[in-house]
């Protein structure tokens, strides 16, 4: 046989099953806006935002976002590394690097800053910055514990500065239609929710800051709860409220210890109200396993299952199957302009420190962000670790 049929015959399948799975994931990425607007078109009052460290996240989350918006600029960026800001500057076209965090914090041109930073610095670096007149966009998980999140409220109170949690799946359409079945009734009464965000091990090595807690700085608040955990907690508590229930209690948890209090794979089996669940983050996925952010909604009628809730504008799927057989329907929401999640998100953000300048009550929807849902989250996530005999994580 003819080396390229043999070829065909071996690789052939494989290649089918690569572009049924991979073909409408790149077709959406090559929808996604790419083209930037230059520092010379840029409103005169643009919101300006520094970024407090040189995080890997941050060119997604912000810059990214930041560059496609006449009324948006990232202005400077400050790390504890001044060779590593210069460089994350020179890369993203950030036209200034400040010394540290607080020279940062002290410059009159910004306006906003996007706290990357590690968990347990969350809140003294928010509201230092909520003290210097700025507002801020913090990374989830909004802090190290409730009663840190708590703190940050209040001072965003004081201050009257807008303070936001990342959470930017939820300012996508898929966010609000996964409600939106549940709210429909078309499930029947919801007899349990299980909800789960898995990254591959490759991603995570045994180095990375996010296990950096226990015997090498346990203030930190690392592990996979607070890492990939805070999407499903936070999905697991939109789904539950969207069946009518509010309270959350912790039945079981068990965890792999990466280090020392530390974990790299957890499971909270949860009740809300009356319904059974699970929620379950983990760091340690095989190197061939691929990331997975799953919801389950089980009803009498129906379930929904949703792939893929965390980032949705790379693919999705939401699919309801009823019980009796008469109704199957798998849909994709996406934004009218093919925006990633970090785009509605610093739209969001934006929207809110404007209408906050211009005297008014900022305005978040449904689909989250506020420091009081984050203090709610952050409260589950404490239960989860008191369950598991840990406490609550405790942050600088």
């Amino acid at each position: 046989m003819p080396i390229f049929f043999r070829c065909l015959v071996i690789f052939g399948p494989l290649l089918a099953v690569f572009v049924h799975f991979f073909g409408p994931m790149a077709e959406r990425l090559w929808a996604v806006p790419w083209q930037t607007v230059s520092m010379e078109v840029k409103s005169p009052t643009a919101l300006r935002i520094g970024i407090l460290g040189a995080a890997t996240i941050a060119p997604l989350a912000i810059v990214w976002p930041a560059s496609q918006k006449v009324d948006v600029v990232v202005t400077a960026v400050a790390a504890r590394d001044l060779l590593r800001a210069e460089d994350f500057a020179r890369r993203h076209g950030i036209p200034k690097v400040h010394t540290s965090y607080e020279a940062l914090l002290s410059d009159p041109d910004i306006d906003a800053v996007y706290v990357p930073t590690p968990n347990g610095l969350h809140r003294d670096w928010s509201v230092k910055a909520m003290k210097a007149g700025k507002h801020v966009l913090c990374e989830k998980p909004f802090a190290a514990n409730k009663e840190d999140a708590a703190e940050m409220l209040k001072v965003s109170k004081e201050t009257d500065k807008v303070l936001m949690e990342a959470f930017h799946y939820r300012f996508h359409p898929l966010a609000k239609e996964m409600e939106k079945v549940v709210l429909s009734g078309k499930l029947g009464k919801i007899v349990r929710i299980d909800v789960a965000g898995e990254l591959p091990s490759l991603f995570v090595p045994d180095h990375d800051i996010r296990y950096n807690i226990g015997g090498r700085d346990p203030k930190l608040a690392g592990g996979a709860l607070m890492d990939i955990g805070p999407y499903a907690v936070n999905c697991f508590r939109l789904l539950a409220r969207a069946a009518g229930v509010q309270n959350f209690e912790v039945v079981n948890v068990t965890a792999k210890e990466k280090f020392p209090k530390v974990e790299s794979w957890l499971k909270a089996e949860m009740t809300a109200g009356h319904i059974p669940g699970s929620i379950t983050a983990s760091m340690e996925m095989s190197l061939l396993g691929i990331f997975k952010a799953r919801a389950v909604v089980q009803g009498e009628l129906g379930t929904m299952t949703v792939e893929n809730f965390i980032v949705p504008f790379v693919y999705h799927t939401l699919t309801v199957n009823m019980k009796d057989g008469s109704s199957e329907s798998v849909q994709q929401h996406y934004d009218e302009e093919h925006r990633t999640t970090y785009h509605l998100q610093l739209d969001a953000f934006a929207e809110a420190v404007q209408r906050k300048q211009q005297r008014k009550q900022p305005i978040f929807d449904s689909a989250g962000g506020t420091p009081e849902d984050a203090i709610e989250n952050m409260d589950v996530i404490d239960k989860i670790y008191t369950k598991l005999g840990w406490g609550p994580r405790v942050g600088y």
